[in-house]
């Protein structure tokens, strides 16, 4: 998802939708449009959280979220400032726009639960089954032969589920 930013002299304003959601990484982006007093100036994103700053590289008026700042729900404040290279010292700064974190599905140090062996084995037998049905009619289709499509489904089962019997 790309936050798009109007940028207009010293002020900045987002375009479009406000919020994020915590635990996505590399996902939100944001795209920055500058007015003429910003070209040539090197340019940088600054986000805050309160305590925490982080200022990336904007390449191509684009740059990523810091995953950092969406690892729990919060407001996070997005401004950009551009300066010059060269020996005279040129500085555009921005005030601040602001993207509500909500909270995510992701939970860090979580895993999966593994299903119940149980549920394992009703899972197997059930592929085997559409498996087995699967083979049968496409045997029945090519040879028309009912004994050779029975020995190539026991075949096909015993295959399946490892040479035991269900």
């Amino acid at each position: 998802m790309t936050y798009s930013f109007n940028v207009d002299k010293d002020r900045i304003a987002l375009k479009g939708s406000s919020s994020a959601v915590s635990g996505s990484v590399n996902y939100y982006k944001c795209s920055f449009d500058f007015s003429p007093e910003w070209n040539g100036l090197l340019k940088f994103a600054v986000f805050t959280d309160g305590d925490k700053v982080y200022t990336i590289l904007v390449e191509d008026d684009m740059c990523t979220v810091p995953a950092e700042l969406l690892l729990s729900p919060a407001a996070i404040s997005v401004g950009v400032y551009g300066t010059s290279e060269g020996d005279e010292v040129f500085r555009i700064s921005t005030d601040f726009s602001h993207i509500v974190i909500k909270e995510g599905a992701y939970r860090e140090g979580t895993t999966p639960t593994i299903p119940e062996k149980d549920a394992w084995e009703i899972y197997f037998a059930r592929a085997a089954e559409e498996a087995t049905k699967a083979a049968t009619d496409a045997i029945k289709a090519e040879t028309g032969d009912i004994d050779s499509a029975l020995d190539a489904i026991l075949d096909l089962q015993n295959t399946l589920i490892g040479g035991e019997e269900l």
